[in-house]
C-alpha cells in the first residue's frame, strides 16, 4: 500500500466519525484529492478511510499494481479529532490547512466497497484499469488483448513503425521489446530466433519514456503470469540459456537452493599480484575496529548460504569491497556485496557514532514471501528489522529490501534460514543474467577470511 499525504476541499469531501458498539471509528471520506507531485487534482466518488498515525497524520491508503481490486479497508483504531487536520485543495501552504471536524449533519457517503476504476478513475487510472484487466484473465491472447496488443499474426512487416511487440517461440517462450523501426527490428530477431512463429503488435507513438513504461509493465505482467520470458532487463528470471549454467548446471542450481551445504565452494581462480594489491590496506583499516571479528562472521554466512560456489565464481558472479568510497560523507559504509550490477548486502555505520551500524540486504520478494507466509510471522521474528520494496532494474519485480540497525540484530537476521533462502533465490536469478559489474573493487583479503574454509 502507497500511503499518500494530500488534501481535500472541504465544500466537496465530507468527513464523518462512524463508531461501532465498542465506541471505536474510522475516519471516511469522498471528494477531490490534491497532488502536488502531478499537480493535479483527482476525485473520489466512493468513500475511503483515513489511516491516523500515532502522531495525528493523516494518510490515505491507496492500492498500488500489486493489490487488487481496489477494496477499501476498515480503519477501527480510535481517532481524536482534535489531533488531525485535512489540507485543501490547491497549492499547499500555511494559509489553507483546515481543522477536521464532524459535520453538523450525518451525511451519507454510502457503504464501504470497491471503488469503480472505470466511473471514478478517468485518464489518471488508465495503466490500473489495463493491468486490473490483465489480472483478471489467464490466457495469453486475453492478457495481451487487455493491455491493448492486436491478436497474434505472422505478419513480420507491420504498417507503422514504432512500439511493443512479443515474440512467439517454439517451446511456450516470449520476448518483449520495443522499437521505434518495427520492421527492421522485427527483421533481425527472425534471423537470431529461427523458431519464431508468430508475434503480437501494440502500436505506440514515438515516446521512449512511454515506450519504456509500456515494456516493463507488459514484462511484469507476462512473468507475474507465469508466461516464460528470455528478457534479462526488467525481468527477475530469465529462461534465456546462460554462461553461468556451464559453470553450475541448473540441476545443481535446484539442490543449491534447497540446501547450500549441498554444493562444494569451487575452486577459486587465479589472481595476480597488482589486483591484490590495489585493496590491500582497506581490511588492515577494518580490523582495527572492535566488532571486526563479528563482522567478517556475519560475511562469511552470508557468503556460504547465499552464494552459490563462492570460491569458483568469485569476483566474475560476485564480489565485497571493504571500506568503499560510497555515500562516505553521509552515511560510510564498511562493505558491500555486489552482484551483476546491483548492491546485495550492505553494512555501514552512523557517522555521528561510528560504533552503531546500519545494514540493508537484498531479496526475492518471492522467496520472502515463501518463507514468511502468515502475516506478522517476520516482524515476530526479528521485531527491529523493517522491509521495503526496492526498484533495481536488474531484478524485475521480484525484489525486496531488508533492514537493521545494530550489529546484534544483523547477527539474527543473516542467521534466519528463511532470510538466507530469499537471499539465494534472488542472487542466483541475477548470476545467470550477467556477471559482475563491480568485480574491480572486490578486496580479495576480505574474501581470503571469508573463504578461509573452502
Amino acid at each position: 500500500m502507497t500511503h499518500i499525504y494530500r488534501n481535500l476541499h472541504p465544500s466537496e469531501a465530507y468527513a464523518l466519525l462512524e463508531a461501532d458498539e465498542s465506541g471505536e471509528g474510522y475516519w471516511t471520506f469522498a471528494g477531490l484529492i490534491y497532488d502536488p507531485l502531478d499537480q493535479a487534482v483527482y476525485r473520489l466518488a466512493a468513500p475511503v478511510v483515513v489511516d491516523v498515525d500515532e502522531h495525528g497524520n493523516l494518510s490515505i491508503p491507496l492500492p498500488t499494481l500489486d493489490y487488487y481490486p481496489w477494496e477499501v479497508a476498515v480503519w477501527t483504531d480510535p481517532v481524536d479529532q482534535d489531533d488531525v487536520t485535512l489540507l485543501v485543495e490547491g497549492p499547499i501552504i500555511e494559509d489553507n490547512l483546515w481543522e477536521l471536524c464532524l459535520p453538523d449533519a450525518p451525511v451519507l457517503l454510502g457503504e464501504l466497497g470497491i471503488i469503480d476504476a472505470d466511473t471514478h478513475w478517468p485518464e489518471w487510472a488508465a495503466a490500473i484499469r489495463r493491468c486490473t484487466a490483465a489480472f483478471a484473465v489467464e490466457d495469453l491472447g486475453e492478457i495481451l488483448a487487455a493491455l491493448g496488443f492486436h491478436p497474434p499474426t505472422t505478419n513480420f512487416v507491420p504498417a507503422w513503425k514504432s512500439g511493443l511487440y512479443v515474440l512467439h517461440l517454439a517451446d511456450d517462450r516470449y520476448y518483449v521489446g520495443q522499437s521505434v523501426n518495427l520492421p527492421a527490428r522485427l527483421a533481425a530477431h527472425r534471423r537470431i530466433y529461427p523458431d519464431l512463429h508468430a508475434v503480437s503488435l501494440l502500436k505506440l507513438r514515438a515516446n521512449q519514456a512511454e515506450l519504456d513504461l509500456r515494456e516493463q509493465e507488459t514484462i511484469q505482467i507476462l512473468e507475474l503470469q507465469g508466461f516464460p520470458l528470455l528478457n534479462i532487463v526488467h525481468a527477475s528470471i530469465t529462461h534465456q540459456s546462460s554462461p553461468f549454467d556451464d559453470l553450475i548446471t541448473p540441476d545443481a542450481q535446484q539442490r543449491w537452493l534447497a540446501n547450500p551445504l549441498d554444493l562444494d565452494h569451487g575452486v577459486r581462480p587465479p589472481v595476480s599480484p597488482e589486483q591484490r594489491m590495489k585493496q590491500v590496506r582497506k581490511l588492515k583499516r577494518l580490523q582495527q575496529r572492535p566488532d571486526a571479528d563479528r563482522l567478517i562472521a556475519c560475511w562469511r554466512t552470508y557468503l556460504a548460504h547465499c552464494i552459490p560456489r563462492p570460491a569458483a565464481t568469485e569476483p566474475a558472479y560476485w564480489s565485497i569491497s571493504c571500506l568503499p568510497s560510497t555515500n562516505i560523507s553521509t552515511s560510510p559504509r564498511l562493505a558491500c556485496f555486489n552482484i551483476n550490477v546491483m548492491e546485495m548486502f550492505v553494512v555501514g555505520y552512523f557517522k555521528e557514532d561510528p560504533r552503531l551500524l546500519w545494514a540493508f540486504l537484498n531479496v526475492s520478494m518471492k522467496g520472502f514471501n515463501e518463507m514468511y507466509a502468515q502475516p506478522g510471522q517476520f516482524e515476530a521474528a526479528h521485531p527491529e528489522a523493517s522491509f521495503e520494496p526496492s526498484n533495481y532494474e536488474a531484478a524485475g519485480h521480484d525484489q525486496l529490501r531488508l533492514m537493521v540497525d545494530g550489529l546484534d540484530q544483523l547477527e539474527w537476521l543473516i542467521a534466519d534460514p528463511g532470510v538466507q533462502y530469499a537471499a539465494r533465490l534472488l542472487n542466483l536469478h541475477l548470476m545467470r543474467k550477467r556477471t559482475n559489474l563491480y568485480a574491480r573493487y572486490h578486496c580479495y583479503d576480505v574474501a581470503d577470511l571469508l573463504l578461509a574454509d573452502a
